[in-house]
């Protein structure tokens, strides 16, 4: 795939399933294994930002996150649209660093540990859900 298509349709690939903090914990969950079966994307992402100072088809790929936030919005109705952005932003961000900075968990933790990776960025994300969807 063509590294700007990779970049533009990458979160068309796992939609947010179900309601709840559970399901944002879900789709963090999905993504985080997305990122790894597609180490490329996070790498892209980092490359961009560090070497080109600007996004790649930017308008394409800002359309395809509002459409992410909506689904986010959807799981958690009482969420604001900044709360929603900025739990899309937590979870892209903490998988695509675990792909793009592999010696960060090693420093850190000594060990990579994917599983225990996995499942720490799925309750961030929860715990961020339910503090979004607090009226």
């Amino acid at each position: 795939m063509r590294a700007s298509r990779q970049l533009a349709t990458a979160l068309d690939d796992v939609p947010v399933v179900g309601s709840g903090p559970v399901a944002i914990a879900d789709f963090a969950g999905r993504y985080f294994d997305f990122s790894k079966s597609s180490p490329g994307l996070a790498r892209l992402t980092c490359w961009e930002g560090l070497e080109l100072g600007h996004p790649v088809g930017a308008q394409a790929r800002a359309l395809r996150s509002a459409n992410k936030v909506s689904e986010i919005r959807g799981a958690l109705p009482t969420a604001s649209e900044a709360a929603a952005e900025d739990l899309l932003l937590t979870i892209v961000a903490l998988c695509h660093a675990w792909v793009s900075s592999p010696n960060v968990p090693l420093v850190i933790t000594g060990t990579p540990d994917e599983e225990r990776r996995r499942v720490s960025i799925m309750r961030t994300s929860e715990l961020l859900a339910l503090d979004a969807a607090a009226p």
